[in-house]
């Protein structure tokens, strides 16, 4: 057993190494100048509606009916559809379609919903309200990052009785608190701590505050809290920011997590591919089950995948936590 035990450990370390040598070049390419402190490891509910699993998956209708060849509708005109999706993009969806469609999950949650924006609008979160999984709202805390515009998450999420900590620098508000039980803050999530990070965004430079999550909770006096959810969308920072947690073990007290991937760019498509299967690879290795998968359909652009159709370049994940199964 205790073989065992070290084998899948030290596959564990050589997976996250992986990732983070490949991440190495990334902090670097991106457009970010920082003065960064590394990190060192260390009574209500949401009305479920009735849903069952015959609305699970929008992913994975699309792809049996792309494998079975059924007639669908063609893509609204209001979408671009690039011509070809990268050819490491396409192996990396097949992966995800192999091991969340056609391999037998270790969790299937039965009763779940969108919270917040409903499809096929962005900007809503899928919730598993399991009853070993389920938020508990009579305690509730809860952590957003990436919300641009869209509160409804968040507000919908606090009206059932949880705290909510919503984060995002591009928007360009003052940390406040939005409503009686949302709080903003002006800050972004990534793998450093910095109060002076400069990312330009549409040609313009802004002056960005940066926290890695375990600091994060520090700050909030987090630290051995139970996070009932979090996610996070935060445009590429996640392929530093999700080594970095992992390896400091902040996430052992999060119950769900959600986040986007971005799998239809162009650039350094190889790396980042790598880094997404590694990503998913590791994430099942400390105990986080995917129970969920979902095209982003307007927001990222569409691809042709070939074989596999016409899809989003952007996917959001959702996983649990094993840890609060047993």
């Amino acid at each position: 057993m205790n073989i065992r035990s070290n084998s899948a450990a030290a596959l564990s370390a050589i997976l996250l190494a992986g990732v983070c040598l490949l991440l190495i070049t990334d902090l670097r390419s991106r457009n970010v100048t920082c003065h960064c402190e590394a990190t060192q490891p260390e009574k209500k509910s949401i009305a479920t509606n009735g849903a069952s699993t015959m609305e699970r998956h929008v992913f994975e209708t699309n792809v049996l009916k792309k494998q079975s060849n059924v007639s669908e509708e063609k893509p609204s005109a209001t979408l671009h559809v690039h011509n070809s999706a990268p050819d490491a993009g396409k192996e990396f969806l097949r992966f995800i379609y192999n091991l969340n469609v056609f391999q037998k999950p270790r969790f299937y949650c039965n009763n779940f919903r969108r919270v917040g924006t409903q499809l096929p609008e962005d900007g809503g979160w899928f919730v598993c309200f399991d009853d070993k999984i389920k938020p508990n709202f009579d305690d509730c805390v809860v952590y957003s990052f990436g919300i641009r515009t869209d509160w409804t998450f968040d507000e919908e999420m606090s009206k059932s009785g949880c705290n909510v900590y919503s984060h995002d620098p591009s928007i360009g508000l003052p940390d406040h608190k939005h409503s009686e039980r949302v709080w903003f803050f002006n800050t972004g999530l990534d793998a450093y701590n910095s109060d002076d990070v400069v990312r330009t965004v549409n040609g313009q430079q802004q002056h960005w505050k940066m926290r890695s999550l375990d600091k994060i909770f520090e700050e909030n006096d987090h630290t051995d809290r139970i996070i009932e959810y979090l996610k996070f969308d935060i445009e590429k920072s996640e392929y530093a920011a999700i080594p970095q947690m992992l390896q400091t073990g902040v996430l052992n007290n999060v119950k769900q997590l959600a986040f986007e991937f971005h799998i239809g760019f162009r650039d350094q498509e190889h790396k980042f591919q790598d880094i997404n299967k590694n990503i998913l690879m590791a994430f099942n290795d400390h105990g986080f089950y995917l129970w969920n998968v979902h095209e982003v359909p307007y927001s990222c652009g569409q691809f042709n995948f070939d074989d596999l159709g016409t899809h989003s370049g952007c996917i959001e994940v959702f996983f649990v936590n094993s840890k609060f199964m047993n």
